[in-house]
C-alpha cells in the first residue's frame, strides 16, 4: 500500500503525481498520505535525496536500532529467531550504507549453524563485535 515514483524533470513528476492521484481516486483508494513531488522524500523509513543522489536512514530508525544494539552488545546467549530479527534490521540499514553487509557476516554464519528457531547459541566476543 506504499507507492513512490521518480522523474527526471519536475514538470513530468507533477504530471505523473496527478495522474496516479486521479487513478487512485477513480478506483476508490485513499491518497491522504500523498506528498507532492520533491527532491527529498522519506519512503519506508529511508530519506531519498535526489539532488545529492544520497540515501539516509530516518533518524527515528537510527535511534531505535542504536538502543537495540546496545542491548545486543551485552547479550551472551541468543536464540536463532532473535539473531534473525536483529540481522533483518541490520540488513535493512545496510541497503543505504555501501559495503556494509560484510559487517554482518559473522551473524549470518552463526544463524546457519543453528537448526531450530528456538535453538540457543552462546555469542562469542567476535560475533558481539557486529553489534
Amino acid at each position: 500500500d506504499d507507492f513512490a515514483g521518480a522523474e527526471s524533470e519536475l514538470s513530468r513528476a507533477q504530471m505523473s503525481f496527478n495522474t496516479l492521484g486521479n487513478l487512485l481516486n477513480e478506483i476508490g483508494l485513499d491518497e491522504s498520505k500523498a506528498c507532492s513531488p520533491s527532491t527529498h522524500m522519506t519512503y519506508l523509513g529511508v530519506l531519498f535525496d535526489t539532488a545529492n543522489m544520497c540515501l539516509y536512514v530516518d533518524s527515528d530508525k537510527i535511534t531505535e536500532l542504536k538502543s537495540e544494539l546496545i542491548m545486543w552488545g551485552r547479550k551472551t546467549v541468543a536464540r536463532k529467531h532473535e539473531l534473525q530479527s536483529i540481522l533483518g534490521k541490520l540488513i535493512w540499514v545496510s541497503k543505504t550504507v555501501r559495503f556494509s553487509r560484510v559487517f554482518v557476516s559473522r551473524i549470518i554464519c552463526e544463524i546457519r549453524k543453528l537448526t531450530a528457531q528456538a535453538t540457543k547459541t552462546t555469542l562469542s566476543m567476535e560475533i558481539r563485535k557486529d553489534f
